[in-house]
C-alpha cells in the first residue's frame, strides 16, 4: 500500500491553490496600487500643469494691471498739462477781453501822454486851460467812470484816483465846448517819475476823446 504518498500528493496540491491564490491576489494589489500611483501621477501632473496656467494668466494680469496703470499716470499727466494750459489760455483770453475793453473805450482817442507811477494812488487836476466858458467833460478811468458831467472851471477838480498794478488809461471826452468852444481841458496827474506833476492840454471838438496811459510800477 502506498496510502502516505496519496496523502502527501493532496496536501501538497492545497499548498500549491492557496500559494498561487496568495500570488494572484499579490499580483492583482500589485497592479491596483501600480495603476492607482500613475493615476495619481497623472493628476499631479495635471494639477501642475493647471497651476502653471493659472500663473501665466496671473502675470498676464499683472502685466496688464501694470500697463494699465502707466497708461492712467500718462493720462492724467496730459490732463494736468492741458488744465494747466487751459488755465494759461483762460488767463491770457482775461487779459485779451480787458485790452479789447480799454481798446473799444479809448475809441479814436488821441494818446497825449504817458504818466509812470510808484503809488498806489496818483492825484488828477482838471481845469478849463483859458477861459471857463462852459466846457464840459466826461472822466473815466478805464472802464470806472469817475465825473460822468464835469464842467471846467478856473479852480481846478482834484482828486485821488486809486491804481491797480500795470497800465491803466484816463479818457477824457468833451461833452460840450461851451459858449467859444473849442473844449480847451487840462488834466494834472501827480507825481508822475520823479515826483515831477505833469500837465497835459489839448483842444477838442464835442465827442472827441483823449487819453493817457497812467502806468503804476
Amino acid at each position: 500500500m502506498r496510502i502516505p504518498r496519496r496523502e502527501l500528493s493532496v496536501f501538497n496540491m492545497s499548498m500549491l491553490d492557496v500559494l498561487a491564490s496568495a500570488l494572484g491576489a499579490f499580483l492583482i494589489l500589485f497592479l491596483l496600487m501600480a495603476q492607482r500611483a500613475q493615476q495619481a501621477q497623472e493628476d499631479a501632473r495635471a494639477k501642475d500643469e493647471h497651476i502653471a496656467h493659472l500663473q501665466e494668466r496671473l502675470q498676464a494680469a499683472q502685466s496688464a494691471y501694470a500697463a494699465a496703470i502707466d497708461a492712467l499716470d500718462k493720462t492724467q499727466a496730459a490732463l494736468d498739462g492741458a488744465q494747466r494750459d487751459l488755465s494759461q489760455a483762460r488767463v491770457l483770453a482775461d487779459q485779451a477781453k480787458a485790452l479789447a475793453k480799454q481798446l473799444d473805450a479809448l475809441g479814436k482817442g488821441m494818446a497825449i501822454g504817458m504818466c509812470e507811477v510808484d503809488a498806489r494812488s496818483v492825484s488828477v487836476s482838471v481845469v478849463d486851460d483859458i477861459q471857463p466858458d462852459g466846457d464840459v467833460i466826461e472822466l473815466k478811468l478805464d472802464e470806472r467812470v469817475l465825473a460822468a458831467s464835469l464842467e471846467l472851471v478856473g479852480t481846478p477838480d482834484t482828486r485821488d484816483v486809486p491804481l491797480d498794478r500795470g497800465t491803466s488809461y484816463l479818457i477824457v471826452t468833451a461833452l460840450s465846448t461851451g459858449t467859444s468852444g473849442p473844449n480847451t481841458a487840462a488834466v494834472t496827474l501827480s507825481p508822475c517819475r520823479d515826483g515831477q506833476p505833469q500837465t497835459f492840454k489839448w483842444h477838442m471838438k464835442r465827442g472827441e476823446k483823449r487819453h493817457l496811459s497812467i502806468v503804476r510800477r
